[in-house]
């Protein structure tokens, strides 16, 4: 299962196996929102992420043949545009050599990783869809505050498309995920296989992504102690890659530290508040301003800077280019400083950019549905260990960008049945799907055999070439 723990400890919310809706009748505030909860549903996803590790011996080595299992673990997901873009937690997606959607009426998508942030628990994905989809809204997380009403929506343990709610418990938290932490704590219940799915406020607006539970020892459950990124912050990634394919952030170069009660005594503050400058780096954006070693800020454009972690997300925000007032107290007076906002070193990471054309390739209507066939025989039974007594056509390839890869029908699957008609070849492929398409109706069952079995799976006709 995913679990990712920080103890009493934060639990990253993933897990392995499904099952149907939980009651969604549950009254808010005295409400019923189930009608809110029912519109909410089809913008949520849950997310199967597939991985190979070594199989082991009694010794817990790895096997010489290199022989590898097949792992499994869930999460959730929510859709952010009807292009097929959607929003999960990076922990959700690491490791994976398939990642596999689920939509709310059943269609099983495969994913192709967009975007992997190397600062967020953040990860972007894109499927294609013949189902139309349903974006989810966004709402302002900044209006956030403790006692608001907040509906959560997840996969927990696999249960699949959950609804909890709760209440805001406290905004602006450092869990020390990040240099740059400030999430929503909320009650509401959130379990392993949550991760990656939405916080809605009541109005059905996302305000934030669950993430992380606080859990006693090693129970794992719910205590009630939740945590979501704030969905000001994705929207902020996502306006980003949207501009530059990549995630800009500003910075300044300083060098800076909190102020504790002493030292706020020794300046002549009340309290801790602002940062202290410590040092001032030559040859960045702050050495060129008049900001001096010593000097406390207090705000930036307008916006108190209490600690080093809410200066480095405001200066974070700012347009790389522009210039910003900074407040600071220097020698127990109050000075404005214009500081001209440079770029984060982060910005030139590799790992932060688009990893595919944002813009989905096209998909290639296919007679044969981008598929490589051949019959089962016992050469091929072998090697693709299919079990004795099956018949049919055996996947030997399938082709990018065509329906076969959308749904995730993979290498070494059995095609079994194509509505009423038994498939044993290309031919007979090619002939059930122009009968289907005779048929007029914009779907086909597809009877196959894979790792988990025989199942059915719903198939857009293709149109005829």
């Amino acid at each position: 299962m995913f679990t990712r723990r920080v103890r009493c400890r934060v639990l990253a919310l993933i897990v392995a196996c499904a099952m149907p809706l939980a009651s969604a009748s549950a009254a808010v505030e005295g409400f019923d929102v189930s009608d809110l909860v029912r519109s909410l549903l089809p913008s949520v996803v849950n997310i199967l992420r597939v991985q190979y590790e070594p199989a082991l011996d009694a010794n817990g080595k790895p096997l010489a043949d290199g022989t590898l299992v097949r792992k499994e673990a869930q999460g959730t997901g929510f859709i952010i545009d009807d292009q097929g873009t959607i929003l999960t937690n990076r922990h959700v997606t690491d490791g994976a050599a398939q990642l596999y959607v689920t939509l709310y009426e059943g269609t099983r998508l495969q994913a192709a990783l967009l975007y992997r942030s190397p600062d967020l628990d953040l990860t972007m994905l894109r499927v294609r869809s013949t189902v139309p989809l349903t974006p989810i809204k966004w709402g302002d997380s900044d209006a956030m505050q403790p006692g608001m009403t907040v509906i959560a929506i997840g996969n927990p343990l696999g249960f699949g498309f959950t609804v909890t709610h709760g209440i805001v418990s406290a905004t602006d938290r450092d869990i020390k995920e990040t240099a740059v932490d400030s999430f929503i704590q909320v009650d509401a219940s959130i379990n392993p296989g949550n991760s990656g799915g939405p916080l809605f406020n009541i109005h059905g607006e996302v305000v934030g992504m669950n993430t992380a539970l606080q859990t006693v020892d090693d129970m794992g459950g719910s205590v009630g102690l939740n945590f979501s990124i704030p969905g000001n912050d994705l929207q902020f990634v996502v306006n980003q890659l949207k501009q530059y394919g990549k995630v800009r952030l500003g910075a300044t170069g300083l060098v800076t530290q909190n102020l504790n009660q002493d030292m706020a005594d020794a300046v002549g503050l009340p309290r801790p508040e602002g940062v202290v400058i410590a040092y001032i780096p030559p040859g960045t954006p702050a050495a060129d301003s008049k900001l001096q070693v010593g000097d406390i800020i207090l705000q930036v454009a307008g916006r108190d800077v209490p600690n080093v972690r809410r200066l480095t997300r405001t200066t974070g925000a700012l347009d790389i280019g522009t210039t910003a007032p900074f407040l600071v107290l220097r020698d127990g007076a109050r000075l404005t400083i214009p500081v001209k906002i440079g770029e984060a070193a982060s910005s030139a990471d590799p790992a932060n950019r688009l990893m595919i054309d944002a813009k989905p390739t096209p998909r290639m209507l296919r007679p044969d549905l981008g598929l490589a066939i051949a019959t089962v025989t016992d050469a091929n039974r072998s090697a693709y260990g299919i079990p004795a007594g099956v018949s049919g056509a055996v996947v030997t390839g399938v082709m990018a960008n065509t329906m076969a890869d959308d749904i995730g029908i993979a290498t070494g699957d059995v095609v079994l049945r194509i509505n009423d008609r038994e498939i044993t070849s290309m031919a007979t492929l090619r002939d059930a799907v122009a009968n289907a398409r005779a048929g007029g109706r914009p779907s086909m069952m597809v009877l196959v055999l894979d790792h988990h079995g025989t199942h059915w799976m719903a198939v857009p006709v293709p149109p005829p070439t």
